[in-house]
């Protein structure tokens, strides 16, 4: 495999629908979806001609971190969807290939198992919740557990309706729990007629009125850049 289209088509392959649906799809008629891939495909790699090209490096810093390209791996949640250890493989390929993997608040394992999984180099996705406390326990679990950074998600405050997700009543396979939440009932994990399990949760628990004066107050309480 050569291209990342090819290995989205070989995923498919591989995995359950459910699982593929949930990786691949977005809210409502995905237009969003279809527009950031646009997006991307407009990027255009310029080159340069007659200059002395036969020492070539990707090597970059990314907020004081050297990383072997200007490439990051983005906070995805449930990763157990498509490979039985969830996040430690992905944090141990992150690792291998030298670039920064940012864990997601919804990972299938815990901020402290994928830090003893990796050697490399891990920032934290943060929601921030209506309760605090909560959300203050995950910012000191990422610095304990080594997190150099926090990726702190603001635009989640009303969930648009995956329909695929919906269709297919997505939700967690038995035996499968949310790494951070392990004391969470499954029970809160059910699909509803309207929308995914995961939805539901976020939604019920995050919080819709968050400002930036909430912003700069969590801001304060950790030492990791924002």
């Amino acid at each position: 495999m050569n291209t990342l289209y090819e290995m989205e088509e070989q995923a498919q392959l591989l995995l359950t629908p459910m699982a593929n649906s949930y990786y691949s799809s977005g809210a409502r008629d995905e237009l969003t979806l279809r527009a950031n891939r646009e997006a991307w495909d407009q990027i255009w790699l310029h080159y340069r001609v007659l200059v002395d090209v036969e020492n070539r490096s990707t090597v970059t810093t990314i907020m004081g971190q050297q990383v072997s390209s200007p490439v990051m791996i983005a906070p995805s949640a449930f990763h157990g969807l498509a490979h039985p250890e969830g996040e430690l493989a992905t944090a141990r390929g992150a690792a291998q290939a030298g670039c920064i993997y940012v864990s997601s608040t919804l990972s299938n394992r815990s901020i402290e198992e994928i830090a003893q999984a990796s050697t490399g180099p891990r920032w934290f996705q943060l929601y921030v919740y209506r309760n605090r406390d909560i959300t203050l326990d995950l910012i000191s679990r990422a610095e304990q557990s080594g997190c150099s950074a926090l990726v702190i998600t603001v635009d989640a405050a009303m969930i648009g309706t995956r329909e695929r997700d919906r269709t297919l009543k997505f939700r967690l396979p038995d035996g499968m729990t949310m790494g951070n939440f392990s004391g969470l009932p499954q029970a809160e994990l059910v699909s509803s007629e309207q929308d995914s399990a995961l939805a539901n949760y976020v939604q019920s628990q995050l919080d819709p009125s968050l400002t930036w004066s909430d912003l700069t107050w969590l801001i304060s309480q950790t030492k990791l850049p924002v």
